[in-house]
């Protein structure tokens, strides 16, 4: 694992696949214009949550998880758009209260994956789609600086 990002789109593309009961394609920062579209998409935000003594720190990884889904005046097919993002919100809930979480690079270790704000309709459009999406961070522990390389977590010294 390189980035928290990569391992963040490992674990969300997990979830979707289980809530769906089928793999999904997953985009990054990209929403296809075809329904049944899914993206990870960044969100700027501070990362730095809490600096402990000795330069360890809490940090979070803010994100939009969007869908483009099929949209109409039938209120039916709407709810059902609405009751996936449920449906994943409570996955997400119940896999970071057991502990399931992202894996994430050396020196970085995930706390939770945290709901910010539930899925709702950002945009209908005339095309018969919408876009919806739910926001939402990651809290992660990253180890202290190890100021002989440069890196987090734990490198081994000779001499």
């Amino acid at each position: 694992m390189k980035t928290e990002a990569e391992g963040l789109y490992c674990y969300l593309t997990r979830a979707i696949g289980e809530v769906l009961g089928e793999e999904r394609f997953l985009g990054v920062d990209w929403l296809d214009k075809k329904p049944d579209s899914y993206s990870m998409d960044t969100v700027p935000a501070e990362a730095l949550l809490r600096e402990y003594t000795g330069g360890a720190s809490q940090r979070q990884y803010e994100f939009v998880l969007s869908s483009r889904k099929l949209y109409s005046i039938d209120h039916l097919m709407n709810l059902n758009n609405l009751g996936f993002f449920s449906a994943l919100e409570e996955w997400l809930r119940e896999h970071s209260r057991k502990g399931d979480l992202p894996a994430l690079p050396k020196g970085r270790r995930a706390l939770s994956v945290e709901i910010l704000n539930p899925g709702y309709l950002l945009e209908g459009s005339q095309n018969k789609t919408g876009r919806y999406q739910m926001q939402c961070r990651m809290v992660y522990y990253q180890d202290a600086p190890d100021f002989m390389t440069g890196m987090t977590g734990m490198t081994e010294r000779k001499g």
